[in-house]
């Protein structure tokens, strides 16, 4: 009998019920109804008291895990939603035409981020971000993006100005400086660059004897590589170890018209050029390289006999060097 009255107990408390949550759809279509409920229900949430109790409970609540995954789980999944998105951003929108509004927004920001404890956190925060592999930082989507961004900003002449007047004056952060100088000093950095250096171009275009001597190779049909990526970065690359440099006068300091006192670009003596390109050579045949240097003068006197020399070094492989 007891278990009888029990059900009968349930039953009654959920037909109360579905009965209670039909009567409040009806009254909730009615305009004037809604209106009457949302006043009220703001001038309770208004006041101290209701305020204390709410955050009591909250506090309470919020310790529990399964209450707090419950919230957040919800949360999420209505900000989340496109209807959510629409109403906050037309929210957003409306609220930051108000200039008081964004005056307001603009001072809680500037000096929220100005503080030493909130500077103190972010780093901490940017710090473990960037040491994790797996984080957002350093994947190369997260990459490409800030170097887009950072391409876009220094397009623009005013950031660029300041950029440029901000490293001048030295106002940048004395411990970024210190932290930029240990990272570029280091072994690892330091073959990374060698290794980007390698693979670019100068310049970037052909120069009068490079384009000579290639056509008259061209038309012997010897094959060959422009701007190989080794040391010295050679004009033109025969295979398997033939290194040729077509020497222009005045960037190498060409002896018949330079002395090693004459100063050149950059202010640069002319027998430091003459020692800068002996070190190259030294380097490559080093590394089982054969090195070939030509002057613009000869290339433009002679070419012929220039690449008759050539062939003839290319027939004879047992030959290392050729001066």
């Amino acid at each position: 009998m007891v278990v009888f009255i029990m059900t009968l107990d349930k039953n009654k408390i959920k037909i109360q019920k579905q009965r209670k949550s039909e009567r409040s759809k009806k009254l909730w279509k009615d305009p004037e109804y809604r209106r009457r409920v949302i006043k009220n229900s703001i001038k309770t949430r208004s006041t101290p008291e209701y305020r204390l109790k709410a955050s009591q409970w909250q506090k309470k609540n919020w310790k529990n895990d399964v209450f707090r995954n419950n919230i957040l789980t919800k949360s999420k999944k209505t900000k989340s939603s496109i209807q959510f998105r629409k109403k906050a951003s037309k929210k957003r929108i409306q609220m930051w035409k108000d200039p008081i509004y964004r005056k307001n927004v603009t001072i809680g920001i500037t000096n929220a981020a100005r503080t030493s404890a909130r500077r103190k956190k972010s780093s901490v925060i940017s710090l473990k971000l960037w040491k994790d592999p797996k984080s957002n930082m350093n994947t190369i989507e997260t990459n490409a993006k800030r170097r887009a961004k950072a391409i876009a900003q220094w397009e623009d002449p005013v950031i660029r100005a300041r950029c440029i007047a901000a490293i001048k004056k030295g106002k940048q952060n004395p411990k970024a400086i210190a932290h930029l100088k240990k990272v570029l000093n280091t072994p690892k950095h330091k073959a990374l660059k060698r290794q980007q250096r390698l693979h670019q171009i100068f310049p970037k275009k052909d120069s009068k004897p490079e384009k000579i001597l290639q056509a008259e190779l061209i038309k012997r049909n010897i094959q060959f590589k422009k701007h190989v990526p080794l040391i010295g970065q050679p004009d033109i690359f025969i295979e398997p170890n033939i290194c040729i440099f077509a020497d222009g006068d005045y960037w190498h300091a060409n002896p018949a018209k330079y002395k090693g006192t004459d100063l050149l670009i950059g202010n640069t003596l002319a027998k430091d050029k003459w020692n800068y390109d002996k070190s190259i050579n030294k380097k490559l045949r080093n590394q089982n390289y054969n090195v070939i240097r030509f002057w613009e003068k000869e290339i433009k006197r002679d070419i012929k006999s220039i690449v008759d020399k050539l062939e003839i070094f290319i027939i004879n492989e047992n030959t290392k060097t050729y001066l």
